[in-house]
């Protein structure tokens, strides 16, 4: 033993005294640069390089002690080659000596001198590098006895983790997680503010970085989680930052660091709110690996909640053997998991709630896609809190942010599974009825978040009665509030309400098919059940005749595809309707609920025609309605007529009111298929229209917007008298669809449809004075084909001067049309005097002839012939323009002479001088054929 010692006393000694002048040069202030980097390096050669093998630990020890003042003061040295090796020696003793607790006293403060500066006093990067990871292997080397040096090993950390360096970030990490492993109780103190300093690391660029400090953080935790969770810490910002972190290794080691906490913390249940939620947004993560990775997790923080709190859970374990409900519920949380959740359901939706209000939308998104997962946890749970959530989802929905609106959608549909239509519709529609005079885009996100609901809720519950607070149905009372939103002008609304709409007609065609299991009962995920017998094989009550009239409103709604959002509302509405008829028992298309709802809806407009106006929906949907009745309007003719007649007859409606009807008319007579004469009553209800509505609107009164009112109803008079479209369908007793009876009452001096239709020929519009010779023509004609329709004198006297007029248009078209009307009253006129004929053969009939006619005024006289004047008076005016520029006018004009010429012969030889005409030879040929 003695021997040994002496030798090792000699070995020591002879080591020192061949070091004894390199150790000089360094503790010489003199010495230049490249003799302390040889002292350096032959002492490095010396000593570490040798290694275990060639340097025994008691003597490795031993010169530490001797050599550590003089290499410890070198870490200050000017030449940065002179620092750089004596930090690797003073590593290099490291691992080699038995006891390195001696050395520490000396090295600590020196590194803290180093390291810990408010600015950086070591400038090389890869030397601060060098002192940290020394620290490390000092620490992993002394352990538990390191406990001393933790206060001045956390000044270090503070600085270090703020290093613009990324490896010395690393290795300060790395030596959090060797001070926690070695040094807990120590470390606690300083847990907080370690938590503080890692924010920046955690946010770091690199992901390795991330990664290292979040390894770093769980340390911390675990030793004290009240510290590292407490607000002044900033773990909670920092976490909630990097679930939305874009590499996929940090979130996975963020994930498993978050279920290591569940799993070890002794507090780890009173720390549960803040925990959690940041495991449930894994379950959505975009990565499947990382997604089922925090299912696997969560299952296992439930395992372990039964066996700690079995007695909280026995009862829903007995009845959830095996693998927790697989067989009724194979996707449903194992029960552990789940009475986890619901412990915290209050604080983890606080937190959620405030992240989907965030300015980032990122953040938005991920917080409501982290409340969608949490609610397959919270289940039913949740009910309690919908007045909180919902006022926040549709604000959300509200936005333009895409990615927000995504994750909002898929959260709202995740509610409806658990929470009971009749409460959630409840408030919804509640805030949809106080949001009437906000802005669309409020109306848009609430009605988003209600279509969302309703495709997650199971579709037995939104038609059975909740006689707790209601007595309608949910879907009652969704489709009365979408009744009311439909008659909103903005697109984007109505496009909502459509699909709203075809989620409700979805549901209901659901149910009106839905077999249901053999307990009577339709499950829902999540635990709600609804007796079947409450509801019948087909939900198609008043809720049918609801959606119907919100389907025909939003069909009727002007636009096209230029019009965002027009094309896809009109595809929902049509879906809709497809659905709504099958779930009746017919097959697509709104065709066969049309019979069912027609009168129920057209006597719900007629209701409060009084209030129509400019911008009220029901004349859309008056539009709509007869539109798609097709024959069925002639059968409810009478009904049809009287709204016509109260909407449009009416000086005081609105102009645009009253031409939306008359288009709606004009649109039904110009069918090929004759609807409004399905039923062959049509010449029935014509004089009510034409004496109610066209006559009146027709006649002239002040205003420019008016003129498209008196030309809609002097077209509708057109159609009406020409009758129907099929061949083989023409009344017999009158013209058109006119009564011989109606026509005669017109030709009376009276009466006020010769003044009207004249008035029409003055009309600045080109298409209104067509209308007005059109309407001329056909009852001049109409006179023609009934003989038994009679004619006055003075109704020639009233129409041929305003012809005349019409020769001399400004617009060919009517020059020429004027020329056709002459030409019809002449044969009328012939007509005239066949009928006069009948009953006396002298140009004057006396007080006898005229009381036998039945005139009200036996003593007068009545013309049979129009006098000469009349007749000249038509050649002159008709004559003059066959030498008309225009060859169109020229024809017309000619055959117009011609007509006339035939019935006054003797006044077209005195009246009509050809050589005065250019046209002398076409005239020649006419006046030849007299």
């Amino acid at each position: 033993m003695t021997k040994s010692l002496k030798q090792g006393t000699m070995a020591q000694n002879s080591f020192l005294y061949s070091l004894q002048r390199d150790v000089n040069i360094l503790a010489e202030v003199t010495s230049d640069r490249g003799s302390k980097r040889r002292a350096l390096e032959k002492i490095q050669r010396e000593t570490v390089s040798r290694g275990v093998s060639g340097l025994n630990p008691q003597l490795a020890t031993v010169l530490l002690q001797d050599l550590a003042k003089t290499l410890l003061r070198c870490f200050a040295d000017p030449f940065e080659k002179s620092r750089e090796l004596a930090i690797k020696i003073i590593a290099g003793f490291t691992p080699l000596v038995s006891d390195i607790i001696p050395s520490l006293p000396y090295t600590l403060p020196v590194l803290s001198l180093r390291l810990a500066q408010p600015d950086i006093v070591e400038p090389s990067e890869e030397l601060r590098l060098l002192l940290i990871i020394t620290l490390v292997e000092l620490v992993e080397k002394a352990g538990p006895y390191f406990a001393p040096g933790v206060d001045e090993t956390a000044k270090i950390l503070h600085k270090t983790l703020q290093d613009p360096f990324a490896d010395v970030k690393k290795e300060s990490c790395r030596l959090i997680i060797v001070l926690c492993n070695h040094c807990p109780e120590q470390v606690k103190h300083h847990v907080q503010p370690l938590c503080k300093s890692l924010s920046g690391s955690l946010l770091h660029r690199h992901s390795a970085v991330r990664v290292l400090s979040i390894k770093a953080l769980q340390s911390l935790a675990l030793v004290d989680a009240g510290s590292a969770f407490h607000e002044d810490a900033g773990t909670i910002s920092n976490l909630r930052s990097l679930t939305l972190d874009k590499a996929p290794a940090v979130r996975e080691q963020l994930y498993s660091t978050l279920t290591t906490w569940l799993l070890q913390l002794p507090d780890r249940y009173s720390l549960g709110y803040k925990i959690l939620p940041f495991i449930f947004s894994g379950l959505s993560d975009e990565v499947e690996k990382l997604a089922t990775a925090c299912w696997v997790h969560l299952d296992n923080i439930g395992k372990l909640y039964e066996e700690e709190w079995e007695s909280r859970v026995k009862d829903e374990l007995d009845l959830t053997t095996g693998v927790n409900n697989a067989n009724l519920q194979p996707h449903r949380p194992r029960v552990g998991a789940r009475r986890l959740t619901q412990d915290n359901v209050q604080k983890i939706v606080n937190k959620l709630l405030e992240g989907m209000q965030d300015w980032s939308p990122d953040l938005r998104a991920k917080s409501t896609a982290t409340l969608a997962s949490f609610l397959v946890f919270a289940e039913e749970n949740i009910t309690g809190y919908i007045g909180t959530i919902l006022p926040v989802l549709y604000k959300l929905a509200s936005a333009d942010d895409a990615i927000v609106i995504i994750e909002i959608l898929k959260c709202a549909e995740t509610l409806g599974r658990f929470v009971k239509p009749s409460l959630y519709t409840s408030i919804l529609l509640s805030h949809l009825a106080n949001q009437s005079e906000s802005t669309s885009a409020a109306r848009i996100g609430l009605l988003r978040i209600l279509h969302r609901l309703l495709f997650g809720t199971a579709a037995a519950l939104i038609f059975v009665t909740d006689t707790e607070r209601n007595t309608k149905t949910p879907a009652h009372s969704v489709a009365s509030a979408l009744v009311s939103v439909s008659s909103d002008s903005h697109v984007g609304v109505l496009r909502e309400v459509a699909l709203t709409a075809l989620v409700l007609a979805e549901k209901m065609e659901e149910v009106s098919v839905q077999t249901y299991d053999a307990g009577g009962a339709a499950t829902q995920a999540g635990g709600m059940a609804v007796d079947s017998a409450s509801i019948g094989k087909r939900a198609v009550g008043e809720e049918g005749y609801l959606l119907f009239a919100t389907l025909v409103t939003l069909s009727s709604v002007p636009g096209d595809e230029k019009l965002p959002g027009w094309t896809e509302l009109q595809s929902f509405t049509s879906s809709a309707f497809s659905l709504l008829s099958h779930s009746h028992g017919h097959e697509s298309g709104s065709s066969a609920l049309i019979p069912m709802y027609f009168d129920t809806l057209l006597g719900q407009l007629r209701q409060n025609i009084s209030d129509w106006g400019r911008f009220s929906s029901e004349v859309r949907v008056l539009d709509a309605l007869l539109d798609r009745a097709g024959e069925l309007v002639g059968t409810r003719l009478k009904e049809v007529v009287s709204v016509v007649i109260e909407a449009a007859g009416q000086d005081d409606k609105d102009i645009e009111v009253r031409a939306a009807v008359l288009e709606t008319l004009l649109k039904l007579l110009n069918r090929p298929n004759d609807p409004l004469n399905s039923a062959n009553t049509l010449s029935e209800f014509s004089s009510h229209l034409v004496d109610g509505v066209l006559l009146p609107t027709a006649t002239w009164k002040p205003g420019r917007k008016l003129s498209r009112l008196r030309l809609l109803s002097i077209q509708s008079l057109v159609r009406l008298l020409e009758g129907p479209h099929r061949e083989g369908h023409f009344e017999s007793n009158g013209i058109g669809w006119i009564p011989s009876s109606t026509v005669e009452s017109w030709l009376a001096e009276s009466h006020r449809y010769l003044p009207v239709t004249l008035g029409a020929l003055d009309e600045d519009e080109i298409s209104l004075r067509m209308a007005g010779l059109t309407a001329l023509r056909l009852l001049l004609e109409g006179c023609c084909a009934r003989p038994t329709v009679r004619m006055h004198a003075f109704n020639f006297k009233q129409i041929y001067p305003e012809l005349l007029k019409r020769l001399d248009d400004a617009a060919d078209d009517v020059r020429v049309a004027a020329c056709t009307v002459v030409i019809s009253m002449t044969r009328a006129i012939a007509v005239w005097h066949i009928q006069m004929d009948a009953h006396c053969h002298s140009g004057i009939r006396g007080p006898e002839e005229a009381a036998v006619d039945g005139d009200s005024v036996p003593d007068a006289y009545v013309e049979t012939r129009l006098d000469n004047v009349h007749w000249s008076a038509m050649l002159r005016g008709v004559v003059v323009h066959t030498d008309d520029s225009n060859p169109m006018v020229q024809d017309a004009a000619l055959n117009a002479v011609q007509a006339v010429c035939k019935m006054a012969p003797v006044e077209a030889v005195h009246t009509i001088d050809v050589s005065l005409y250019r046209n002398v030879n076409q005239l020649r040929v006419v006046m030849g054929m007299i």
